[in-house]
């Protein structure tokens, strides 16, 4: 991997080994006017063989905070393993995703909203979409710092899916999560 920065952007290029396959890339992290803008290219080529069997995966986001703490940020991301189609809520929840094939729809997006209503007591939502596989998924949650080194986080999932000219609802989950930091 080889960092630099040029242009007020740090850049990282990289090379190597994932698995059964050979790896390269470049990310970035700079700014658009007072907005963060960060990407990452990923190509991914199997050995022994040529670029008809290489998957790549590209992410893109713009966020930006505001004085009063209100942060927002939108994200899209290319992942050429993905699907074209609608999954259910049990292939969603349980498919394995890695660096190589990060979600299972070939085109996501994402928006998503935090604000700090005290200093300890953070919400946040955001939403998914899909096109290529008619989804959406909401993600509301709720951060509570209950000491210097304790977290305690309440997070939900809510997934639908386009069925007949209309989206119906597929699952929810609803999680807790006590984490120290240290």
């Amino acid at each position: 991997m080889y960092h630099l920065n040029r242009w007020n952007y740090d850049w990282q290029v990289f090379s190597g080994v994932y698995h059964k396959d050979y790896t390269a890339g470049l990310g970035w992290v700079g700014n658009l006017k007072d907005a963060g803008f960060k990407g990452k290219v990923s190509c991914f080529t199997p050995y022994g063989s040529y670029a008809d069997s290489s998957s790549a995966v590209v992410s893109l986001s713009v966020d930006y905070g505001f004085k009063k703490g209100l942060y927002l940020l939108a994200s899209l991301l290319y992942n050429s393993l993905g699907g074209d189609s609608s999954i259910n809520f049990i292939q969603l929840s349980t498919q394995t995703l890695s660096a190589k094939n990060m979600f299972p729809f070939r085109y996501t997006g994402l928006v998503q909203a935090s604000y700090p209503f005290t200093p300890l007591f953070k919400g946040t939502l955001g939403a998914m979409y899909s096109p290529t596989g008619n989804s959406i998924i909401l993600l509301p949650s709720l951060t509570y710092s209950i000491s210097n080194n304790w977290v305690l986080d309440f997070v939900a999932q809510s997934f639908y899916a386009q069925q007949n000219n209309a989206y119906k609802p597929l699952g929810s989950a609803v999680y807790m999560r006590v984490k120290c930091g240290f």
